[in-house]
């Protein structure tokens, strides 16, 4: 389905209609074929620990480390699919700031075709998600800005293309390989921002009702994000 969308946006055709009659009932097909048989291995969680270390490595001084810190963070507390922040869909009109925190209102979701918003409160460090998304955002022209479609994640702060997010994904691996204790880049992904945001919720006590629906998950699925195996030190530092 994601060649099928990335074929769709190559040859300008849009984005792929998946709420067409066709796309849902291939989209259950193949559910109903691979559920049985299909195993994977989770990416492993991304929380506290790596930001930290993550934040040293970064110059946020520049549009792209600035970008960069943003995307993780937004990533991070509002367990977004990679699908649903590095995309050409979500703009900056989705993304409202206000005193408390912020608001994203994410267009569209693998669970979901209609919109859903996802609210982030404000923190007093570094880890604060608002900050990091402000600072990213005044590397960019007001122009840009004010277009309504403009990405919220874009390319370079001189054009209105979203950046390739295989180019971010790039660096992140790239990132954790450099980090003090030498991760294998190769048991994380982005996906790791949500399975470790997911955690970090469960350890801090929140309910899991709350985390299912900030998740946007739809079944019982949420439970497969949990990592279990956090330790005292990870337990404390959401709170």
């Amino acid at each position: 389905m994601s060649a099928l969308a990335d074929f769709y946006k190559a040859n300008c055709l849009g984005p792929l209609p998946r709420d067409h009659d066709r796309v849902v009932r291939v989209r259950k097909g193949l559910n109903n074929y691979y559920s049985l048989g299909e195993c994977t291995t989770p990416k492993r969680p991304l929380g506290f620990a790596e930001l930290l270390q993550l934040h040293q490595l970064i110059d946020h001084d520049t549009f792209v480390g600035a970008r960069e810190w943003a995307a993780y963070l937004l990533s991070f507390y509002g367990l977004l699919r990679r699908s649903e922040i590095l995309d050409s869909r979500l703009a900056f009109s989705h993304i409202q700031i206000h005193a408390t925190g912020m608001s994203i209102t994410i267009p569209f979701s693998k669970t979901s075709l209609q919109p859903h918003t996802v609210h982030l409160c404000r923190r007093d460090d570094l880890l604060c998600p608002v900050l990091a998304f402000v600072r990213y955002r005044s590397f960019i022209p007001s122009r840009l800005i004010s277009i309504k479609t403009c990405p919220a994640f874009l390319a370079s702060p001189k054009t209105t293309k979203a950046v390739d997010h295989r180019t971010m994904f790039v660096t992140l691996k790239s990132r954790l390989d450099s980090i003090h204790g030498h991760l294998d880049s190769k048991h994380y992904g982005w996906h790791s921002w949500r399975r470790g945001g997911t955690t970090a919720m469960f350890a801090a006590g929140v309910a899991e009702t709350l985390i299912q629906s900030h998740g946007r998950w739809a079944s019982l699925t949420y439970k497969m994000y949990l990592d279990t195996t956090v330790n005292l030190e990870h337990s404390l530092l959401p709170t």
